[in-house]
């Protein structure tokens, strides 16, 4: 909430700044953003504390909120960018209200730089990696469009559209596979290596299934969702699967190491395969365009799979020797 407020300001600023629609837009996000974060934060709490349903009741409360605004929006005929931006965020805020009073908790941004000091050793590595992670993606589309069109890359991010139901799978995943990895690691380390290999398998099969409905899919529906942009896309499905299905697997070792708290290795292993992705991705394009762009990005995660496995194989053997140093010898 401290980021969100801090962060808000910033924006708000700004959009005071640009003014006109554009600017409008930027004050509304500012406005909103404390409560799109604390929102957010609802979720993995709860997660965190296996209360699912109390997570699913407070998505559905923001998506309510947005539904409510959007139907006003349309029976007014006043839509414009900055109202949307407001019905979104609003409805977040609504959320982030009704999670306070779902868990009885009211959020202390004064005791903001107390967390920071109690979890400095695995924040700022966390933070690090994500910022790798999504500037690693942005790069490899900017790199693509420079050495080969941006026809190539709008190619890409049409097969990227066709497996993002994939993606929910990921961000679902990742909500409440960390807190389990943790609670099976208290019980032994080999529980929690059955969960990642499970969670990677889940991820796999999720991906496969989707790349061969999307390729039985009649081209005339396909068209009506993507346009031009659907066969392109579709040519794609079979390389662009294969990367989703092998980075489950980096996805499993990661919710391993994350439940280590093992955030150097995590943090190392990020930086080397971003790189990785990078040399693979704009290589291919530059090689063979968008088809040998997609190959390369299943080579890269095949790379980065091999790699993250290792690190996590390797720490979860560390970890069991100073867990067995630490435990108490019997008598």
């Amino acid at each position: 909430m401290a980021t969100g407020l801090i962060g808000g300001a910033i924006i708000g600023f700004t959009g005071l700044l640009m003014g006109g629609d554009n600017g409008v837009s930027f004050l509304m996000l500012g406005l909103s953003l404390p409560g799109l974060l604390l929102q957010d934060a609802w979720r993995f709490a709860f997660f965190a504390k296996r209360c699912g349903h109390q997570a699913f009741i407070n998505d559905l409360v923001w998506g309510a909120s947005m539904l409510a605004g959007f139907l006003l929006l349309s029976v007014g005929d006043s839509s414009s960018v900055p109202r949307f931006v407001l019905i979104w965020g609003g409805g977040a805020t609504l959320a982030a209200i009704a999670g306070i009073l779902q868990s009885g908790v009211v959020p202390s941004p004064h005791r903001a730089h107390e967390w920071w000091k109690r979890q400095r050793d695995l924040s700022p590595r966390f933070m690090a990696e994500f910022l790798a992670t999504t500037g690693t993606s942005h790069l490899a589309l900017f790199g693509i469009t420079f050495v080969a069109s941006v026809s190539v890359a709008g190619s890409l991010r049409a097969s990227q559209i066709l497996m993002g139901p994939v993606n929910i799978v990921f961000m679902g995943a990742s909500l409440m596979a960390v807190p389990e990895a943790a609670r099976f690691l208290k019980r032994s380390t080999s529980l929690m290596l059955i969960w990642c290999i499970g969670l990677t398998v889940a991820i796999a099969v999720a991906a496969l299934s989707l790349g061969a409905i999307v390729l039985s899919i009649p081209s005339s529906w396909g068209l009506s969702m993507l346009g031009q942009a659907w066969k392109p896309g579709k040519e794609l499905i079979i390389p662009m699967a294969t990367a989703y299905a092998v980075g489950g697997a980096i996805i499993g070792a990661g919710t391993g190491l994350r439940a280590l708290a093992a955030s150097r290795v995590s943090l190392r292993l990020r930086m080397f395969t971003a790189p990785v992705t990078l040399v693979c991705t704009i290589g291919g394009a530059l090689l063979g365009g968008a088809m040998m762009s997609a190959w390369g990005l299943a080579l890269a995660h095949c790379i980065g799979a091999a790699a993250w496995w290792r690190g996590l194989t390797r720490t979860c053997r560390r970890f069991e020797s100073e867990r067995h140093r630490a435990s108490p010898r019997p008598p």
